[in-house]
């Protein structure tokens, strides 16, 4: 009985094995060994007991390594890529020269040029993507469109989301701002300074600065704001001209469809902020702060925002919470009227709102960015021993967050 149970045992042993292989690709050569060593291990004298016994058991382990390296031979493996020029170090860690560019060419057929003077990390990567931090510089990439594409670019606090596009990315660390050019196709851009994702398509441009907070998307050199008329636009009705006389025929009616007008969302989305603003004007601001639903009051409290007006933006998240109290947007205006009071170097304000935001969302989309600037606050009004518990929280909660490096200073840890 107990050889049974010491064989079972080491038969788990082998299936665990085989586990972990199928999750590390490995050479011909090492396969062959390890085969080798587990048969000659397994199958001789350590289980001699009887001849039926060890053939049983040599059968079993058999079949557990050939289906464990069946598995690993179509299981799907993270990309893999390579680099040509650069530092010429292995390894994630890649810098072109100062004279020429790098480039890394990836498995499924996408490619990444590092510009002279670029710094790319690459953070991680999967079966159908990968996750590549630009430290500074410019990337121009061509990734592949597949099903179910998981590619995303990160420089500094902003994500660059792609399913499978051309683009020419760029990032100061020291200026804090981001230039991303649309070549192909289109991404999402995520950041602190909007509520929600930008898509940016072909043939725009994307820029931003945290220093100053201020965020624009063009159409290539040409701002996005005359793109296209204000979405208010009156539309012509449509009417049949009268006989000229008793017993002439009509003249044709005009069945022309008029454009359908985009709404302040769809505008807000491709960057178009200054038609909102306009449209919200002809209507009367006073007049949409008492009666645009939730949606438009959002909409034009970030159009409002992108374009310098920061009292028209106060105005629609105030209406909004006392408005629509219960309401999807309420608590993300609470974020958002924080971070207005902090670049106004009003902390305590700011604190408060942060903290507002916290209590109603404690897991929503701004947590971390309400978190940091709660921590900052405390900081500025009160020191850096009173913001300790807010640091050790924010690294706790978000190791890999943004703002590690800050809240690891705050907690004494640098």
């Amino acid at each position: 009985m107990g050889n049974w149970r010491e064989q079972l045992d080491q038969l788990s042993a082998i299936a665990t094995l085989v586990r972990e292989s199928t999750a590390t690709p490995v050479s011909d050569e090492v396969h062959r060994n390890g085969r080798d060593r587990i048969v000659a291990t397994h199958t001789t004298h350590r289980y001699a007991a009887t001849p039926v016994r060890r053939t049983t058991f040599a059968l079993a382990a058999a079949a557990v390594l050939v289906g464990g390296l069946a598995t690993w031979q179509f299981w799907p493996h993270p990309l893999r890529y390579e680099v040509r020029g650069g530092s010429g170090f292995e390894g994630p860690y890649v810098s072109a020269s100062p004279l020429s560019p790098a480039e890394l060419l990836f498995s499924d057929g996408s490619n990444l040029q590092a510009d002279p003077g670029c710094r790319l990390r690459v953070d991680e990567t999967y079966r159908n993507g990968a996750r590549v931090f630009v430290e500074r510089g410019t990337t121009t990439s061509h990734v592949t469109h597949e099903k179910a594409s998981n590619w995303t670019f990160v420089a500094g606090p902003f994500e660059v989301h792609v399913t499978g596009t051309r683009f020419a990315l760029s990032w100061d660390p020291l200026l804090e701002e981001i230039d991303l050019r649309l070549l192909e196709g289109s991404v999402e851009v995520r950041s602190p300074l909007a509520q929600g994702p930008i898509v940016v398509r072909a043939g725009q441009r994307f820029r931003a600065a945290v220093s100053s907070r201020s965020l624009l998307v063009s159409e290539g050199e040409i701002a996005a704001t005359n793109a296209s008329p204000p979405p208010e636009a009156a539309t012509a009705p449509v009417v049949a001209t009268p006989p000229a006389s008793p017993g002439a025929p009509p003249a044709a009616i005009n069945t022309k469809a008029a454009p359908r007008r985009e709404s302040w969302q769809e505008l807000l989305t491709r960057g178009d902020f200054e038609s909102i603003v306009v449209a919200a004007n002809a209507r009367g601001f006073e007049s949409c702060l008492t009666g645009c639903p939730a949606g438009d009051l959002r909409s034009l409290a970030d159009a409002a925002r992108y374009t310098g007006r920061g009292e028209l933006a106060v105005k629609c998240w105030l209406t909004l919470r006392q408005r629509f109290p219960s309401g999807p947007y309420a608590a993300a205006a609470a974020f958002m009227l924080g971070r207005t009071h902090e670049t106004r170097n009003q902390p305590t304000t700011a604190q408060g709102w942060y903290e507002t935001y916290l209590a109603e969302s404690p897991d929503g989309e701004f947590a971390a960015e309400a978190l940091a600037g709660k921590m900052r606050a405390v900081t500025t009004t009160r020191g850096p021993a009173s913001a300790k518990p807010l640091a050790l929280e924010y690294l706790r909660r978000y190791p890999q967050g943004v703002h590690v490096k800050t809240a690891r200073k705050i907690a004494g840890l640098e």
